[in-house]
């Protein structure tokens, strides 16, 4: 929607305002501000919205600022000394009139002066300034004029109600200085926007700004508080773990040990400072999260947040900043008692959240218990024990992912659709971290993981630490949990009429079936009936996916039945060929004619993962693969003929057309290896269709010459292309 800019343009824009920014440090009315600190706040803002051009914004907000930037030598020598005052103020326990509420958490760790850059960035001027915007803020009483009587609105009316159902109100959007509202949103926008490794400094600020807001008079500031805290401290960070992003059905890193890797490059001249041993000290004393003590004090008292608060805003908030103070909290670094406690804490607050009268608040809890998938499924929470809350009977102890599972298919029944997608979302963390530490993962999954982590390595200039390895026994006990019954419940959920559960429960099925044991078979709870095999029933159920729009929910169960191709539970079923013929056929359907290139891409990534056994390669079934094939070649002419049906838009064929011509490369090759038909078994209206798909893909009769000259075969399309001109059909 934006133009593109000059470089350095929102460097010079940041510049600018850095001195109306600064000026909100010696505010003394928060309903006072000057024109030039207002409009400095909104610009800045603007700028932050800026994604496309993040490369510069990080380097503009949180790499050191120059001199001639910050005019150090006059106002900004009075921040440094502040600073340190208010650092001295702390570490010794007393009251900071610089900056109060740092002291606030006994976890804040004790840093030296030394330790912190020379220089400050402009992400710590304006976190300075929103640092004293926000204890101004707690003591504003807005004084209003009497207003005459005026009409109900719909607004007065939800008040109303909430009063009636004995929620407390708090106070109201209105009450609260916009000045403070507005500079908050910048702050989550910059930390939306945070580099992997910030100084000492900036990470001393941020947390500063978390305990001011923690506990705020009013109930916008301590929403955005939580959604801060979410932000610094999100699931999806480093290595090792992985999970799945709820936005989007790909594998990416999520948050947890993050003293597994430790800063490569690490300038010994720098040392760590006091306090942060769990971190590792980087280049200038950079460092990837704050201290483990911090996160978990925070995290506490975010568990008794979740128990006194009315609003449930305020308890959906947080319950998603849980997350992050249990993943970022080093429970490896405990010991076991406590570990375990935590644990257990955690998982109460979030069985008992599952249970709360409003929709958002069930399903931000559902939400985290997926997140937190990587310490339910560790070697010590696959040992724990924990006294069953839903039990009738007292004294009934499950294991702790068992009891996770259990909550998880409880959320698949909820009446809100909002739930019942998170329940989805939840059901996919879990089964990709039990999948990986199984060694069952498929291969799409495996890729993208690597793939994820290497990329994530490689952004922070981190190593992999060492992974955590189950026993024998642990892996046999997680490969007990009733892993049928989560999908028996996913699979009712793929008829969900909102599309947002529906595409939830058939990203889920795809991901659990990689966990399922062969040969599982229905309970009869939902809508099959018992007996029936698993994989019959989820390729029924996936067969519907895809034949169903909108394009989101077909191109996830597109996927899913590429990961059921790689799952044991598919192999050794006895209705695999049956199955796997209604998938496939599906599966040629949208590569052929669907309208979005997306669905036809990941279609034909399906196809790449049929397995090669000779069974599954019969000359008809080839032949509808290569058809379909050169249906989706052809698609990549703008000026084809097409059904309307099946018209591709201009706009996803410059979008996505280069992707599948790659894809297509791949499957092709993948076909030419494993197929049986020959020549005489080419139907007439493949043989009408390859020529006009070879001239879309030309490097399949270009490239081969050269290929042959040489002696190689490396292009991706080589064993196509050696098949086409073996059976003469490539001249």
């Amino acid at each position: 929607p934006y133009s593109k800019l000059r470089p350095g343009l929102l460097t010079q824009i940041v510049a600018n305002m850095l001195p109306g920014v600064r000026s909100l440090t010696h505010l003394e009315a928060i309903d006072a501000p000057s024109p030039v600190a207002t409009n400095s706040v909104i610009v800045t803002g603007a700028v932050l919205k800026r994604e496309e051009c993040s490369e510069e914004l990080i380097e503009t907000f949180y790499d050191p600022l120059p001199t001639d930037v910050t005019g150090w030598n006059g106002h900004g020598s009075n921040i440094r000394r502040s600073r340190r005052a208010m650092l001295a103020a702390a570490a010794a326990g007393t009251d900071s009139s610089i900056m109060p509420g740092l002291q606030a958490s006994t976890a804040t760790p004790s840093v030296s002066s030394s330790a912190l850059p020379s220089r400050p960035t402009a992400a710590d001027e304006l976190l300075e300034a929103a640092l004293h915007v926000a204890h101004l803020a707690a003591d504003f009483r807005p004084s209003l004029p009497a207003a005459p009587p005026r009409a109900q609105t719909g607004r007065d009316r939800h008040r109303f109600a909430a009063k009636e159902k004995g929620e407390k109100e708090g106070p109201t959007e209105g009450a609260e200085a916009g000045l403070s509202i507005d500079l908050m949103a910048v702050i989550g926008r910059l930390a939306v926007m945070r580099p992997p490794t910030m100084s000492v400094r900036t990470w001393e600020l941020f947390q500063a700004l978390v305990e001011a807001m923690l506990e705020h008079p009013g109930q916008s500031m301590r929403i955005r508080s939580r959604k801060l805290l979410e932000d610094l401290l999100p699931y999806k960070l480093s290595p090792p773990f992985v999970g799945i992003a709820p936005e989007a059905n790909e594998v990416v890193v999520a948050a947890a040990a993050v003293a597994a890797s430790v800063a490569s490059g690490t300038d010994a001249s720098v040392p760590a400072p006091p306090g942060l041993s769990m971190m590792a000290a980087g280049r200038e004393g950079r460092i990837t999260s704050p201290p483990a003590e911090w996160c978990i004090s925070t995290g506490k008292r975010l568990l008794e947040a979740v128990k006194t608060e009315d609003s449930h805003s305020l308890r959906a908030a947080t319950l998603g900043a849980l997350t992050g103070t249990l993943l970022f909290g080093h429970l490896e670094d405990m010991s076991t008692d406590q570990a375990d406690e935590l644990r257990k804490e955690y998982f109460l607050a979030l069985r008992a959240a599952i249970g709360d009268s409003h929709a958002s608040v069930r399903a931000a809890a559902t939400q985290a218990l997926g997140q937190l998938s990587p310490l339910w499924l560790s070697a010590a929470g696959i040992r724990q024990k924990v006294e069953d809350p839903q039990s009738p009977e007292p004294g009934v102890f499950k294991s702790l992912p068992l009891l996770v599972l259990e909550a998880m298919t409880a959320a698949w029944q909820d009446g809100v659709a909002d739930v019942r997608g998170a329940a989805g979302t939840a059901s996919a963390h879990m089964a990709t971290i039990a999948a990986l530490l199984l060694g069952k993962a498929s291969s799409l999954v495996a890729a993208a993981v690597a793939a994820a982590a290497a990329a994530e390595a490689q952004a922070k200039g981190l190593h992999d630490g060492p992974k955590e390895e189950l026993s024998p026994e642990a892996a046999a006990e997680v490969a007990a949990l009733p892993w049928g019954k989560v999908l028996e419940a996913g699979v009712a959920a793929c008829s969900d009429k909102p599309e947002k559960p529906r595409a939830a429960a058939l990203r889920a099925c795809g991901l659990l079936v990689e966990v399922l044991p062969p040969g599982a078979a229905c309970e009869g709870k939902y809508k099959a009936p018992a007996g029936v095999e698993l994989v019959k029933v989820v390729s029924e159920a996936l067969i519907t996916g895809i034949r169903t729009t909108p394009a989101k929910c077909q191109w996830n169960a597109c996927r899913a039945i590429g990961q059921v191709y790689q799952s044991r539970a598919f192999m050794q079923s006895p209705l695999r060929l049956e199955v796997h013929e209604g998938l496939l056929l599906s599966l040629c359907r949208e590569v052929g004619t669907s309208p979005n290139l997306k669905v036809r891409i990941q279609a034909v990534q399906s196809i790449a993962q049929v397995p090669g056994d000779s069974c599954f390669w019969g000359p008809e079934l080839s032949n509808s693969m290569l058809l379909a094939m050169c249906q989706a070649a052809i698609a990549l002419d703008p000026c084809a003929e097409e059904p309307s049906a099946s018209k591709v838009e201009e706009k996803q064929r410059t979008t996505y057309g280069k992707q599948l011509r790659s894809e297509l490369y791949a499957a092709g090759d993948h076909w030419a290896q494993h197929t049986q038909l020959d020549r005489s078994g080419v139907s007439p209206e493949l043989a009408k269709m390859l020529p006009q798909a070879l001239q879309q893909l030309p490097e399949l009769s270009m490239v081969f010459e050269v290929q042959e000259d040489s002696g190689t075969a490396s292009w991706p399309g080589g064993l196509l292309q050696k098949w086409l001109r073996k059976e003469r059909l490539l001249l």
